[in-house]
């Protein structure tokens, strides 16, 4: 009866040992080499910084050119069908319908007459409106009372005692035809029906307001004898989505009125966040190609200066995939920390610039992050991996020789 041969344990390999430690080696690697590690660590860091401040003013710019067409007015118009009139309960409900987020003002239209100081009748339009809501509305207009300039809001008419005189906005051009300025007397005319306004302000506008007479709502319905409005301004967010959007809900909300786009403004803010957009990605990109090539010549030279460690890997047993997962989880420690560490300058050089530039708080978002810790560790990952190819190839025993 033969003896039976004991079973002989394998000892675990130098590979077994390196794949089940492999962040304590990649770590304890990098902290042997402090110096190139703070090297690769200021590439990817810049790399980083610079995508995160650049995606952060890409955000902020957006926001300031969408504030600043805000200003500018309306950009959708509905009108109902002719000799037909919205009402405050129609109002009402389009706005519930639009949401909070787009801003709805109801103006009645109607063409009066005006006489000038020789007592000569005048066409002109009489748009009734509330008039703290159209100047809000309107923010770039200019008013000037009493010769100055000024941006103030007309009295509400509803506080005004029994013998004072409604209070409206008299467009420059008809100031100039009628001869009129701010603090004098107006007779407004239409039909049959006539009522003396006093002109708390001249509109320079630039436009088509420049024409026209504003006057409190009730002024002009009592003057009319209409009810309702005529037109309804909307000013939704200057996105060309969301103007879309609100249109779509008007038009559900007022299915027989005619919605259409106030082209001008749409269409410069469309072509300047367009124009913006463009010069940013392509900034981006730019950049990002020079800094992966740094970043890559720079990281490709330390793994080449360490064919030895790798030979001496290969000596004892290792395989090509274990040693570049040690190689990858050292340079995914760099990219975690380089995307950090770049997140948080970039999102303040971002802050800095936005506040001193466009005067708008801008805050870093999960989008900014998420593009900085991708950016440090795609280009951390491609520095491991694209030099290591060739180096793997070569037989550790020329490696050691130092061939």
């Amino acid at each position: 009866m033969s003896a039976a041969t004991p079973s002989r344990k394998r000892k675990p390999t130098a590979a077994a040992g390196a794949a089940i430690s492999l962040p304590r080696i990649s770590w304890h690697s990098l902290w042997r080499r402090k110096l190139r590690l703070l090297n690769s660590l200021l590439a990817l860091t810049t790399a980083a910084m610079l995508v995160a401040a650049l995606a952060g003013l890409y955000r902020g710019v957006q926001r300031d050119i969408r504030r600043q067409f805000r200003i500018y007015g309306a950009n959708l118009i509905a009108t109902p069908p002719a000799g037909a009139y919205l009402s405050e309960a129609q109002l009402a409900a389009t706005q519930r319908a639009a949401g909070p987020a787009v801003r709805l003002l109801g103006v009645l239209y109607a063409v009066g007459r005006a006489r000038d100081a020789s007592g000569q009748l005048h066409d002109i339009v009489i748009a009734g409106a509330h008039l703290t809501a159209l100047r809000q509305m309107n923010a770039y207009w200019k008013v000037s009372e009493s010769g100055t300039s000024a941006n103030r809001t007309i009295a509400d008419p509803r506080q005004a005692t029994p013998e004072a005189l409604p209070q409206a906005w008299l467009g420059s051009e008809a100031a100039r035809l009628l001869g009129a300025h701010a603090g004098s007397k107006l007779t407004v005319e239409y039909g049959a029906r006539r009522a003396e306004w006093r002109i708390a302000g001249i509109v320079n506008s630039g436009g088509s307001a420049d024409n026209q007479i504003f006057a409190p709502l009730a002024a002009a319905d009592k003057l009319t004898g209409l009810s309702g409005y005529t037109t309804l301004l909307a000013q939704a967010p200057a996105a060309e989505p969301m103007i879309r959007r609100a249109r779509a809900q008007l038009q559900r909300a007022l299915p027989l009125a005619d919605v259409h786009f106030v082209r001008q403004i749409a269409a410069n803010e469309g072509r300047i966040v367009l124009r913006t957009r463009g010069m940013l990605l392509a900034s981006i990109v730019f950049i990002l190609l020079t800094l992966a090539l740094c970043v890559a010549a720079a990281l490709a030279g330390q793994a080449l200066e360490r064919r030895r460690e790798i030979g001496v890997f290969k000596a004892l047993g290792s395989g090509n995939h274990e040693i570049l997962l040690v190689f990858l989880f050292e340079h995914l420690w760099l990219g975690v920390a380089g995307g950090l560490a770049g997140y948080g300058l970039g999102s303040l050089a971002a802050f800095l610039i936005a506040e001193a530039v466009f005067q708008v708080p801008l805050w870093p978002g999960w989008t900014t992050l998420a593009l900085s810790l991708g950016t440090s560790l795609i280009l951390s990952t491609l520095a491991a991996v694209v030099p290591f190819g060739a180096i793997v190839k070569t037989h550790p025993a020329g490696i050691l020789r130092g061939e």
